[in-house]
């Protein structure tokens, strides 16, 4: 019932009707087009009071201007960068910041981080349709095909990408820097394609995420959810490429990586979320071109994405991320209560 309830608290219920008792729960959503009310749901004092306080995300539709979206189109990017090389993060199957299975005869899980490298973002799309035509081809993508990803969390935004901050704003949305009222922790860009997944995680910021092309599907837990999904320490490897072009995870000496078993995941992706039984169960939504999502801090999240059309597999999204408060502290040791009791 604990899942349950805290849904019922953070996201927007659906009852059937009639014979259909079930229920299920969507990410509260307002519209900038057509809806008169959802500029006075981004006031800071209602947009604090309303989602940041209680960690209630929030779906904003069309909230992210033409002038952002322009900058994301291909032809665009590579004017813009003017042939500069940015830093392309690289990944078998697509799989980075991930647990993969380790080649040989033990099949280890490991936690597999990138192979990084640099190219200008011509070589990087033109890297990205091919492993595009590969997946159409194949219906599919190997796990050892190299796949690249521009995700790289480091304020990339205004470090490699800072020819495009005369449309994007470099500290995010108006109102989210008002309801914040500081500067945002980091800024980031990323390019990537339907290969291209990010396992299930949380993290320890308010994020702001805008999409400008493409779509970006969001499957999304609770905090309290935790208990159902907990994680466990995994050797730590990194993405390496071989002379015969395939890519392979191969360890490291770094310390083992505390993350979420595949098994559990897949499970939480593939079972429904109705009613009491919901605990685990992941809560879509989609982000599309133009839409920006809040995400609280410590809410797992599992993201894949893809481009406008089969053909045109592109998906370019900018965000922001604000410290937490220490209520996300006390989250955080809540969670790691919730792990803990799977140990018992």
């Amino acid at each position: 019932m604990l899942s349950r309830d805290v849904r019922d608290l953070l996201l927007k219920s659906h009852h059937g009707y009639g014979s259909n008792h079930s229920i299920s729960w969507t990410v509260e959503t307002v519209d900038l087009v057509g809806d008169d009310d959802a500029l006075l749901v981004l006031e800071p004092l209602s947009f604090v009071r309303e989602f940041v306080a209680p960690a209630r995300p929030l779906l904003i539709r069309n909230a992210a201007p033409n002038e952002w979206q322009i900058q994301a189109q291909p032809n665009q990017l590579a004017a813009s960068l003017k042939g500069a090389k940015v830093q392309v993060d690289i990944a078998g199957g697509g799989l980075a910041d991930a647990v993969v299975r380790a080649p040989g005869p033990e099949a280890t899980f490991v936690f597999a981080q990138p192979f990084v490298t640099h190219m200008t973002f011509e070589q990087f799309h033109a890297e990205l349709n091919e492993v595009a035509l590969k997946m159409k081809q194949n219906n599919g993508i190997a796990e050892d095909t190299p796949v690249p990803y521009i995700q790289h969390q480091d304020n990339n935004l205004q470090q490699d990408f800072s020819q495009l901050l005369d449309a994007i704003p470099l500290d995010g949305p108006s109102w989210a820097r008002k309801a914040f009222g500081e500067p945002p922790e980091a800024r980031n860009f990323w390019a990537g394609c339907s290969a291209s997944v990010t396992s299930a995680h949380r993290d320890h910021y308010n994020n702001v995420y805008a999409v400008l092309r493409g779509t970006k599907t969001f499957h999304l837990l609770p905090p309290t959810d935790a208990y159902f999904v907990p994680r466990k320490p995994f050797p730590n490897a990194r993405w390496a490429m071989e002379q015969d072009g395939t890519c392979v995870p191969k360890l490291t000496n770094d310390h083992d990586v505390l993350w979420i078993q595949p098994d559990d995941e897949r499970r939480a992706m593939e079972e429904t979320d109705d009613g009491d039984e919901c605990g685990g169960k992941f809560v879509t939504v989609d982000v599309n071109a133009g839409d920006i999502l809040y995400l609280p801090p410590q809410w797992l999240h599992r993201v894949t994405q893809r481009g406008p059309s089969p053909d045109d597999d592109l998906c370019v999204a900018v965000n922001w991320w604000w410290a937490g408060s220490t209520t996300v502290d006390m989250r955080s040791a809540v969670q790691n209560a919730l792990e803990g009791l799977r140990e018992l």
